[in-house]
């Protein structure tokens, strides 16, 4: 926010704030996202069979049957998709509520007005 100002050179409203909240959130996001899904294209099978292990260590058949289709692509996806799209709803929420704060709490003032009635 700070250079945001300073290369803007106006002051930063909260609502702007709230924007430059949402914006560095969704790069971060993107960001994170790709790295992750970097990470899952290597180690997904490590992930895969840890899903299996655990379904094999439970002795409950309908858990052993859902832990199966969740080490399944279909599963594999489904989990991807609600994991992302939760990260992306969570960050933008916190980010933007960082950023209103951050203008309301560190933004400049508007200095005092010297009229006076008298």
């Amino acid at each position: 926010m700070a250079l945001y100002r300073w290369r803007a050179e106006q002051s930063v409203t909260t609502g702007m704030g709230a924007r430059l909240g949402a914006t560095a959130g969704l790069a971060g996001c993107v960001f994170f996202s790709l790295a992750f899904l970097g990470k899952l294209l290597i180690f997904g099978r490590e992930f895969r069979e840890a899903i299996r292990e655990a379904a094999a260590r439970n002795p409950d058949p309908k858990a052993a049957e859902i832990n199966q289709w969740l080490a399944s692509p279909e599963g594999a996806a489904l989990i991807l998709i609600i994991y992302l799209a939760a990260f992306l709803l969570s960050i933008l929420v916190f980010s933007t509520i960082g950023g209103a704060l951050g203008a309301a709490l560190f933004g400049e003032k508007a200095p005092p007005s010297t009229d006076r009635q008298t």
